[in-house]
């Protein structure tokens, strides 16, 4: 266990958290709706779209390459978190109702793709996450186990329209 520090001796910075948000407006008989969203950090957005994936935002394989940063740097994984970032992304995008919006941390969002390409665990949330799943099952899709997948599960999936689902139910 980490040894107990009083506030004065931990930095401000080493509190830190990411932060990745979306503000979707609700819409009535429409069939898109724009959502407007914001990162700071390594916790990206993407959008089921047509059974493919699509990064909305940036990942951590898309930060600006380190290689003339010292040794000190290098050898740091640390993410810039919400009070010392100097960078924030945030933008909108147009979506369909029959697209599925994914906020997701770094433990769920490195496994859908690398690049444009999808991962083994993207493929099977693309199918399994087009519709609601039963909250159980959603549960146990998050406990998938990569030797490599040892970081922190969250993901928040948002379907626009669940009325064209309740046949389905």
């Amino acid at each position: 266990l980490a040894p107990y520090l009083s506030s004065e001796e931990v930095p401000p910075n080493h509190l830190e958290t990411t932060l990745t948000f979306a503000v979707i407006p609700t819409r009535d008989n429409q069939e898109t709706r724009t959502v407007f969203f914001g990162q700071i950090g390594d916790s990206p957005i993407f959008v089921l779209s047509g059974g493919k994936w699509q990064t909305v935002s940036r990942t951590i394989n898309d930060e600006p390459d380190q290689s003339d940063s010292d040794d000190e740097t290098i050898l740091d994984s640390t993410t810039q978190g919400f009070q010392g970032t100097e960078s924030l992304l945030i933008g909108s995008k147009d979506l369909l109702d029959s697209e599925v919006l994914l906020l997701a941390t770094d433990g769920v969002g490195n496994f859908i793709l690398s690049g444009e390409e999808p991962l083994a665990a993207g493929n099977y949330f693309a199918n399994e996450w087009r519709q609601p799943p039963p909250e159980l099952k959603f549960i146990n899709d998050l406990t998938f186990d990569f030797s490599t997948a040892d970081d922190d599960r969250t993901a928040v999936v948002c379907w626009f329209n669940r009325h064209q689902f309740d046949s389905d139910e």
